[in-house]
């Protein structure tokens, strides 16, 4: 999984649990973080997130670009964010998009990743 679709994975779950974004909790300008792997800063909120007691259910993530199609790399994909997540890979879902030639997108020079988390109490 990408940096963006890490740093979305990481998003989704502090914010399922009511917790501080990735730029609050894990800040650049402090040299723990400072030019971290993005998969320590999600280790650090799944930690985060189990420490108030929530337990992450499953995950759902949309990539969207006009680049190389998901398709082929989706059980792959799966079953790392299920890796990293904790979870079972069936609790894991990736989904992939175009932008269909439209807006500044669609120019194939970004990707954009969304992911939502499902937390209940432990």
């Amino acid at each position: 999984m990408s940096v963006a679709g890490r740093h979305a994975l990481t998003d989704a779950v502090t914010g399922a649990a009511g917790r501080d974004d990735i730029g609050t909790l894990f800040p650049d300008d402090d040299p723990e973080w400072k030019d971290a792997d993005s998969a320590k800063r999600f280790r650090g909120a799944r930690a985060l997130v189990r420490g108030a007691g929530w337990t992450l259910v499953n995950v759902d993530v949309v990539v969207a670009t006009e680049g190389p199609r998901i398709k082929p790399h989706r059980a792959e994909m799966r079953a790392s964010i299920a890796e990293l997540a904790g979870v079972e890979v069936d609790a894991v879902n990736v989904k992939g998009k175009t932008f269909e030639g439209l807006g500044a997108m669609a120019e194939g020079r970004a990707v954009q990743v969304w992911a939502v988390c499902l937390v209940e109490r432990a």
